[in-house]
């Protein structure tokens, strides 16, 4: 994987990203790793709960020179983000503590972009006030999706 500067993955990693929702719009099954197919929007999110989608829908996204409408897809069933390289069998796993965490985002697989994002704490923070979020980058070769839940499960943020 080669850093870059907004911290998006390489594009080795274009064709392979997911959420960890909480059920899968086309098999309707249980929680799991949704693909982000093109056919479910340009940029795609799974918020944490309606709290959440009121703040993807309150404007702020539309703020020029860049507006974004996201695609609203299943509630995240934990907030776990995921991008896989094919050819290296890498993965680059986001997660945050359900509390940390109100929505994960990103855009359809083979998006030019190849970014995921974490949206933490979920409301508005006022000028003084104090928050605090915690946030994981795991990156491990040959991790099952399996794996990846058994990362999250175990993992137990210091604050």
């Amino acid at each position: 994987m080669q850093a870059r500067r907004d911290s998006s993955c390489d594009r080795s990693f274009r064709n392979r990203n997911y959420l960890y929702v909480e059920q899968q719009v086309v098999t309707g099954h249980e929680a799991g790793f949704l693909l982000g197919d093109r056919a479910l929007g340009h940029w795609q999110v799974s918020p944490r709960d309606a709290a959440a989608v009121a703040l993807i829908r309150d404007g702020r996204w539309q703020a020029k020179p860049s507006p974004v409408d996201w695609a609203v897809l299943p509630p995240l069933a934990s907030p776990v983000a995921l991008r896989r390289d094919r050819q290296t069998g890498l993965a680059a796993v986001m997660m945050a503590p359900k509390g940390d965490c109100s929505a994960a985002f990103m855009p359809f697989a083979g998006e030019t972009h190849y970014s995921l994002y974490l949206s933490l704490f979920g409301y508005n923070i006022t000028a003084g006030e104090q928050a605090q979020a915690r946030a994981r980058l795991v990156i491990g070769a040959g991790l099952s999706d399996a794996d990846v839940v058994s990362y999250y499960n175990h993992y137990e943020p210091k604050r």
